[in-house]
């Protein structure tokens, strides 16, 4: 049995054999494509009446991270609103910034020419305001060009998301355009175990961005269902909370899975652009280790071309290798904002996996910027074949799960 593992941004597949009837093959239900002009004919007139008598707008898109279509439907907007004051912010939250090919990549290089791209800068003081503090407590700064509109909307994609449930929705504000305290009070959640994969209901972190959300005054999101390789689903468009529950309940059925045993080998790629670096690869090790035996071990296939993009948390393990520190003692740092919280709470919720490697973990990248120092330091270890590991590590005796779409999928035990 051979199986296809994506790898770079989808651009190359990783091709493995397997030769143990014990493989259990975890793939997305894929669906008809549809454009963005289908996805979209269908509340064109909706979304005009609601900007027509708006004279300055904010269009919030996620970043380069993401696949969503947002040049295409940029496009479909602009010539709609076109002689309007628009100003399109890249809302990246904490990300790196991305370099200029990205961003002309993202936009279309037409709109990147032509338009006000405003990159968001979570760690700049003077350019948020403050709004208010949500139910949860977590005080609400945001993006002043965005406030200052007179018509918001925002444009994503729904997939799982380990720390908010799904993507999509208001998270195209928070942690989108958000300042660092605001970002940092809310990941602080994170370390709850109601905050995980296809969670939402009870969801400490999602309600809580949802209602900062709400402060913030977005009128609309475009977000759509993709299939794995980014064709179009199914677009969802209007109330952002009440449409992203939609879409949420309508990802479930493509991403989803009843899973209620564990396995001794787990092999995962992100899938989509989630192996662009370790930040977004993590998230199929969140999946991973949701299944994997506490003695099994987990490959992952992840290119991450722009290396770790994670320096708080190479910080993070960093000292709690120095300091020695047990979980218990990594939760007290956190809870006393000795670190940054969202590095922190991926440390707290993986660190058997990451300080005492159970389960073990191994990784296959192209890209020495995730270099066996930091490997070193996460107890990762870099394999140069992955063929050659299965044919290892592989045995009659195993259970083994392979999910190509790791990042985007969702277990539920």
């Amino acid at each position: 049995m051979i199986i296809n593992f994506p790898f770079d941004l989808m651009t190359k597949n990783i091709n493995i054999e397997f030769q143990s009837n014990k493989v259990k093959l975890l793939m997305p239900k894929i669906k008809k494509s549809i454009s963005v002009n289908e996805a979209l004919k269908k509340i064109e007139k909706r979304i005009i009446k609601d900007i027509r008598n708006a004279k300055s707008i904010a269009v919030l898109i996620d970043d380069h991270t993401r696949p969503t279509p947002t040049a295409e439907t940029l496009e479909f907007l602009l010539k709609e609103i076109d002689g309007k004051d628009i100003k399109i912010i890249f809302a990246k939250g904490t990300h790196e910034a991305p370099s200029e090919e990205y961003i002309k990549e993202k936009v279309g290089s037409k709109i990147f020419k032509n338009y006000n791209i405003i990159i968001h800068d979570a760690y700049d003081e003077n350019i948020h305001d403050f709004i208010g503090v949500t139910k949860y407590g977590t005080p609400v700064w945001l993006n002043k060009e965005f406030l200052n509109a007179d018509f918001k909307i925002g444009i994503g994609s729904i997939f799982p998301s380990e720390i908010a449930g799904f993507t999509g929705g208001y998270k195209i504000v928070l942690p989108g355009i958000a300042y660092y305290e605001t970002i940092n009070k809310n990941h602080s959640m994170f370390i709850s175990p109601n905050a995980e994969c296809g969670r939402i209901n009870d969801n400490p972190v999602r309600l809580d961005i949802d209602d900062a959300g709400r402060l913030s005054g977005l009128n609309y999101t475009i977000d759509y269902v993709l299939n794995p390789n980014n064709g179009i689903i199914k677009c969802f468009a209007g109330d952002p909370l009440k449409e992203h529950r939609k879409g949420a309940n309508f990802c479930k059925k493509i991403y989803g899975f009843n899973i209620k045993e564990e396995y001794d080998l787990v092999i995962v790629s992100p899938g989509g652009k989630e192996d662009i670096d370790f930040v977004q690869a993590i998230k199929a090790i969140f999946t991973a280790h949701k299944i994997c035996k506490k003695d099994g071990k987990i490959l992952l296939i992840a290119s991450c071309r722009l290396g770790h993009q994670w320096p708080e948390l190479i910080d993070i393990a960093e000292k709690i290798k120095k300091e020695n520190m047990n979980k218990n003692q990594l939760l007290k740092e956190i809870l006393k904002n000795g670190i940054e919280s969202f590095a922190g709470a991926v440390m707290y919720k993986l660190y058997d996996i990451f300080i005492n490697s159970k389960p073990k973990l191994y990784i296959y990248t192209n890209n020495n910027k995730l270099n066996n120092e930091i490997a070193t330091l996460l107890n990762i270890e870099i394999i140069n074949n992955p063929q050659d590991f299965i044919d290892k590590e592989a045995n009659e005796k195993s259970k083994i799960l392979a999910m190509p779409y790791a990042a985007l999928t969702l277990i539920n035990t």
